[in-house]
Protein backbone atom coordinates (compact mmCIF):
# COMPACT_ATOMS: atom_id res chain seq x y z
CA UNK A 1 0.00 0.00 0.00
CA UNK A 2 2.90 2.21 0.26
CA UNK A 3 6.43 2.83 -0.53
CA UNK A 4 9.28 4.55 0.52
CA UNK A 5 12.43 4.44 -1.21
CA UNK A 6 14.82 2.68 -0.26
CA UNK A 7 18.16 3.72 1.16
CA UNK A 8 20.38 3.16 -1.70
CA UNK A 9 17.72 5.11 -3.72
CA UNK A 10 17.75 7.98 -1.39
CA UNK A 11 21.76 7.84 -1.67
CA UNK A 12 21.54 7.94 -5.31
CA UNK A 13 19.45 11.02 -5.02
CA UNK A 14 22.19 12.79 -2.51
CA UNK A 15 24.41 11.68 -4.90
CA UNK A 16 23.16 13.63 -8.03
CA UNK A 17 21.93 16.98 -5.87
CA UNK A 18 25.56 16.62 -4.83
CA UNK A 19 27.24 16.65 -8.72
CA UNK A 20 30.15 19.11 -8.81
CA UNK A 21 28.96 21.37 -11.10
CA UNK A 22 25.00 21.49 -9.50
CA UNK A 23 26.32 22.25 -5.96
CA UNK A 24 28.71 24.76 -7.34
CA UNK A 25 25.93 26.82 -8.82
CA UNK A 26 23.77 26.21 -5.65
CA UNK A 27 26.58 27.41 -3.42
CA UNK A 28 27.03 30.26 -5.67
CA UNK A 29 23.80 31.18 -5.22
CA UNK A 30 23.93 30.33 -1.37
CA UNK A 31 27.22 32.33 -0.68
CA UNK A 32 25.22 35.39 -2.43
CA UNK A 33 22.21 35.18 -0.24
CA UNK A 34 24.91 35.04 3.24
CA UNK A 35 25.95 38.22 1.90
CA UNK A 36 22.69 39.95 1.10
CA UNK A 37 21.20 38.82 4.65
CA UNK A 38 24.13 38.44 7.04
CA UNK A 39 23.20 35.18 8.51
CA UNK A 40 24.36 31.17 7.81
CA UNK A 41 22.37 29.84 5.46
CA UNK A 42 21.45 25.30 4.52
CA UNK A 43 20.26 23.43 1.79
CA UNK A 44 18.19 20.58 3.40
CA UNK A 45 16.59 17.74 2.40
CA UNK A 46 14.30 15.04 3.47
CA UNK A 47 15.89 11.47 4.38
CA UNK A 48 13.58 9.59 5.98
CA UNK A 49 11.63 11.18 9.22
CA UNK A 50 14.78 13.72 9.69
CA UNK A 51 16.02 16.96 7.98
CA UNK A 52 19.31 16.27 6.71
CA UNK A 53 22.26 19.37 6.04
CA UNK A 54 23.32 18.89 2.44
CA UNK A 55 24.76 22.42 1.56
CA UNK A 56 25.96 24.86 4.01
CA UNK A 57 27.31 28.48 3.98
CA UNK A 58 28.35 30.38 6.77
CA UNK A 59 28.14 33.94 7.90
CA UNK A 60 31.33 35.74 8.86
CA UNK A 61 29.13 37.18 12.05
CA UNK A 62 30.90 36.23 15.68
CA UNK A 63 28.06 34.37 17.13
CA UNK A 64 27.34 31.48 15.18
CA UNK A 65 25.64 27.95 15.07
CA UNK A 66 28.00 24.82 14.03
CA UNK A 67 26.34 22.75 12.03
CA UNK A 68 28.04 19.68 10.77
CA UNK A 69 26.93 18.62 6.60
CA UNK A 70 25.27 15.46 6.56
CA UNK A 71 23.84 16.20 10.20
CA UNK A 72 20.13 14.86 10.40
CA UNK A 73 17.58 16.84 12.78
CA UNK A 74 14.23 16.35 13.70
CA UNK A 75 11.06 17.50 11.83
CA UNK A 76 8.89 18.28 14.17
CA UNK A 77 11.12 21.50 15.75
CA UNK A 78 12.49 22.89 12.72
CA UNK A 79 12.23 25.26 9.97
CA UNK A 80 12.84 22.70 7.55
CA UNK A 81 11.07 19.66 8.90
CA UNK A 82 7.99 21.61 9.11
CA UNK A 83 8.03 22.89 6.14
CA UNK A 84 8.32 19.80 4.58
CA UNK A 85 5.82 18.36 7.09
CA UNK A 86 3.38 20.57 5.38
CA UNK A 87 3.80 19.40 2.35
CA UNK A 88 2.19 16.22 3.46
CA UNK A 89 -1.39 14.28 4.35
CA UNK A 90 -2.13 14.27 8.35
CA UNK A 91 -1.80 10.50 8.07
CA UNK A 92 1.91 10.75 6.20
CA UNK A 93 2.65 13.32 9.24
CA UNK A 94 1.57 10.58 11.80
CA UNK A 95 3.11 8.35 10.20
CA UNK A 96 7.07 9.92 9.98
CA UNK A 97 6.50 11.44 14.22
CA UNK A 98 5.30 8.44 15.79
CA UNK A 99 3.29 9.04 18.48
CA UNK A 100 3.03 12.11 20.64
CA UNK A 101 4.42 13.71 22.85
CA UNK A 102 7.20 14.43 20.39
CA UNK A 103 10.80 15.11 21.59
CA UNK A 104 11.41 17.84 23.87
CA UNK A 105 13.95 19.89 22.97
CA UNK A 106 13.14 23.66 24.64
CA UNK A 107 10.18 25.20 26.34
CA UNK A 108 9.16 26.08 22.91
CA UNK A 109 8.72 22.67 20.85
CA UNK A 110 5.80 21.84 19.74
CA UNK A 111 5.30 18.31 20.73
CA UNK A 112 1.21 17.37 19.99
CA UNK A 113 -0.38 16.62 17.01
CA UNK A 114 -3.25 19.73 17.64
CA UNK A 115 -0.42 22.55 17.88
CA UNK A 116 1.72 20.78 15.17
CA UNK A 117 -1.57 20.56 12.74
CA UNK A 118 -2.31 24.38 13.28
CA UNK A 119 1.45 25.38 12.58
CA UNK A 120 1.21 23.42 9.63
CA UNK A 121 -1.89 24.99 8.02
CA UNK A 122 -0.13 28.36 9.10
CA UNK A 123 3.15 27.27 6.96
CA UNK A 124 0.93 26.79 4.02
CA UNK A 125 -0.69 29.82 4.08
CA UNK A 126 2.42 31.99 4.82
CA UNK A 127 4.75 29.66 2.01
CA UNK A 128 7.43 29.81 4.98
CA UNK A 129 8.70 28.14 8.40
CA UNK A 130 9.66 29.45 11.50
CA UNK A 131 11.49 28.00 14.34
CA UNK A 132 11.44 30.50 16.98
CA UNK A 133 14.15 28.61 19.36
CA UNK A 134 11.83 25.46 19.19
CA UNK A 135 15.48 23.22 18.61
CA UNK A 136 18.08 25.39 20.09
CA UNK A 137 17.62 27.71 22.68
CA UNK A 138 18.26 30.94 21.28
CA UNK A 139 18.11 30.72 17.93
CA UNK A 140 15.58 31.19 15.21
CA UNK A 141 15.14 29.19 12.14
CA UNK A 142 13.36 30.67 8.55
CA UNK A 143 13.03 28.10 6.04
CA UNK A 144 11.46 28.09 2.54
CA UNK A 145 11.00 25.58 -0.34
CA UNK A 146 12.64 24.51 -3.35
CA UNK A 147 10.41 23.48 -5.61
CA UNK A 148 11.15 20.24 -8.42
CA UNK A 149 9.26 20.14 -11.77
CA UNK A 150 6.06 18.53 -10.46
CA UNK A 151 5.51 21.50 -7.38
CA UNK A 152 6.84 19.69 -4.80
CA UNK A 153 8.73 20.74 -1.65
CA UNK A 154 12.05 18.28 -2.54
CA UNK A 155 14.72 20.73 -0.32
CA UNK A 156 14.55 23.59 1.61
CA UNK A 157 16.57 26.96 1.79
CA UNK A 158 17.18 28.24 5.22
CA UNK A 159 18.59 30.49 7.07
CA UNK A 160 19.64 30.87 11.13
CA UNK A 161 20.96 32.79 13.55
CA UNK A 162 20.85 33.72 17.67
CA UNK A 163 17.75 35.34 18.13
CA UNK A 164 18.38 38.42 19.37
CA UNK A 165 20.73 39.68 15.84
CA UNK A 166 17.64 38.09 13.60
CA UNK A 167 14.81 39.97 15.29
CA UNK A 168 16.37 43.51 15.28
CA UNK A 169 15.05 43.15 11.55
CA UNK A 170 11.57 41.86 9.94
CA UNK A 171 10.50 38.73 8.36
CA UNK A 172 10.20 40.03 5.43
CA UNK A 173 13.83 40.97 5.23
CA UNK A 174 14.84 37.35 5.06
CA UNK A 175 12.02 35.69 3.33
CA UNK A 176 12.17 37.77 0.20
CA UNK A 177 15.73 37.15 -0.55
CA UNK A 178 15.06 33.22 0.62
CA UNK A 179 12.97 32.76 -1.85
CA UNK A 180 14.81 34.32 -4.75
CA UNK A 181 17.70 31.93 -3.68
CA UNK A 182 15.18 28.99 -3.67
CA UNK A 183 14.21 29.88 -7.20
CA UNK A 184 17.62 30.67 -8.19
CA UNK A 185 18.40 27.21 -7.48
CA UNK A 186 15.14 25.70 -9.24
CA UNK A 187 16.17 27.37 -12.45
CA UNK A 188 19.82 26.14 -12.36
CA UNK A 189 18.29 21.93 -11.79
CA UNK A 190 16.03 22.50 -14.80
CA UNK A 191 18.52 23.81 -16.70
CA UNK A 192 21.14 20.68 -16.12
CA UNK A 193 18.51 18.52 -16.89
CA UNK A 194 18.10 19.35 -19.77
Amino acid sequence: RRFQPSAKLRILGINILSVDSIRSQRVAVMKRLVEEIGETCNFNILDGNKVMYLDRVETSAPIRLHVDLGMRVPLHCTASGKLFLSGMTELQVQRSLGNEPFETYTPRTITSYDKLFSELEKIRQNGYALDEAAFLEGFIGIAVPVINSKQKTFATITAHGPAPRMQEKSIDFYIKPLKRAAQDIQSSLSENSH
